[in-house]
């Protein structure tokens, strides 16, 4: 059954007149006469209208099957608790968080055990320092050159 079929066929299942509906959806009478005829489509906020309306699911509306029993499949899945998405996405979140805490936790481990990071003394004793920076002039005293 096509989409202006399923409209007509709701339609009047409802008792509704094509006004009635132009009115309820805030649209043109020949607005639904189009949805009907299969000269137009409505569109997603009307689609949406007519499904609360009518009482099925867009999905409804939208597939093209002859069966009767699409709508009532269509209305099942529709009560179906939200349950079984609302345990994935909570999973979801479990598996990205422990996935997190394992990354902070290596990070952890691998700055504790870096071998080339030591608390020891790491001063430089005079000695081993480059000569090539020293004051040779033997002074001690330090100039500073102004401009004029």
């Amino acid at each position: 059954m096509l989409l202006g079929d399923k409209l007509v066929s709701l339609r009047k299942e409802n008792k509704l007149t094509q006004a009635k509906v132009a009115e309820i959806l805030n649209v043109s009478r020949q607005a639904i006469s189009r949805w009907e005829s299969g000269a137009a489509i409505p569109s997603t906020d009307n689609l949406k209208g007519l499904s609360e309306l009518y009482k099925v699911p867009v999905d409804y509306l939208l597939k093209k099957d002859d069966s009767e029993s699409q709508l009532e499949e269509a209305q099942v899945e529709e009560r179906r608790p939200a349950s079984d998405g609302l345990r994935t996405i909570v999973s979801k979140k479990i598996i990205f968080l422990l996935l997190a805490v394992a990354v902070v936790a290596a990070t952890f481990v691998a700055v504790l055990c870096d071998p080339g990071h030591h608390a020891e003394d790491e001063t430089t004793p005079i000695e081993e320092l480059d000569e090539s920076k020293w004051d040779d002039t033997g002074t001690g005293e330090f100039t500073f050159d102004t401009l004029d």
